[in-house]
């Protein structure tokens, strides 16, 4: 993310969106039968 400088008042040039678009399940999450 790039900041400038406007006297006192920081301005966001850009703003990075971290949400992945798509499907990314937890890959830590194992099911064995009904238990989790």
């Amino acid at each position: 993310m790039c900041v400038r400088m406007t006297g006192e008042t920081l301005v966001p040039d850009s703003i990075s969106n971290p949400i992945r678009t798509g499907f990314h399940p937890d890959p830590s999450i194992c099911r064995v039968g009904e238990d989790y």
